[in-house]
């Protein structure tokens, strides 16, 4: 899955299920996205990725081409 524009509550929840399930979920660049800094989240939009390991790679493959 790719977001550009989700927030933090649309994807906090999901977050535990997606790793532990052995999944992946980063910013576009491929960074983790947990922990997020508290202090420095303002409610903006978050991009990013979730899926397993194979799927997800080849997403910010395809992203990182766009670049």
């Amino acid at each position: 899955m790719h977001d550009q524009r989700a927030t933090l509550w649309d994807i906090a929840g999901a977050a535990p299920v997606v790793t532990e399930a052995g999944g992946m979920l980063t910013d576009e660049r491929g960074s983790p996205l947990f922990p997020l800094d508290p202090d420095g989240y303002r409610g903006e939009a978050i991009a990013f990725l979730a899926g397993d390991p194979l799927a997800h790679d080849e997403a910010l493959r395809d992203l990182m081409a766009l670049a």
